[in-house]
């Protein structure tokens, strides 16, 4: 009972910030950026391993929506919505031959490292590079789906909306993702 109160008040909530946004209401645009922001960079840099690429995508996204901020409309929850627009920019992005990847350690993890003992460290860093590996190794759609649930906190339903799949296929995906990652990690366990 209490989830289907808490789905409502998100659909409320989305349908009050759309409407906002649809009236020009720079602080709706601004509270949409502040909440989403930090994760679609986080899921996009997953993705391109540049953080000014990342950035970028993210910034393209939210400045198509200011732009067309009058009639935008998304059909499913404004979360599915950008998740899904982000993977279109990154559909896009991947069909550019240009791109630069790079690998940068982000702040949270250089300061975890500064609390840790070296043994620690490099344990930690063993498992990491290992897990990166390991999820690397996974089949395309498996490791997208595997990252947004895991890294990115979407549930199956929404995996399914932004992936335009059933979430039977979701649950599926996850099963092998888990299945692979505890084939290839099983020296850590």
């Amino acid at each position: 009972m209490e989830k289907i109160q808490l789905q409502n008040d998100t659909v409320e909530s989305d349908k009050i910030i759309i409407e906002s946004i649809n009236n020009n209401d720079i602080k709706a645009f601004e509270h949409l950026f502040k909440t989403y922001h930090a994760s679609l960079c986080s899921y996009c840099y997953n993705k391109v391993r540049d953080k000014d690429v990342a950035k970028e995508i993210v910034q393209d996204v939210f400045v198509n929506i200011f732009k067309n901020r009058k009639s935008w409309t998304p059909k499913n929850s404004i979360k599915a919505y950008l998740f899904k627009a982000i993977r279109n920019r990154l559909i896009n992005y991947y069909k550019h031959p240009s791109r630069n990847k790079k690998s940068e350690l982000s702040v949270e993890e250089l300061e975890s490292k500064e609390e840790m003992s070296p043994l620690e460290i490099f344990s930690k860093k063993e498992f990491r590079e290992a897990y990166v590996k390991a999820v690397e190794k996974l089949p395309e759609k498996c490791r997208e789906i595997l990252i947004l649930v895991k890294d990115n906190g979407f549930s199956y339903k929404e995996v399914s909306e932004i992936q335009s799949i059933s979430v039977k296929t979701v649950e599926s995906q996850m099963r092998l993702a888990f299945q692979k990652l505890r084939k290839n990690l099983g020296r850590f366990h």
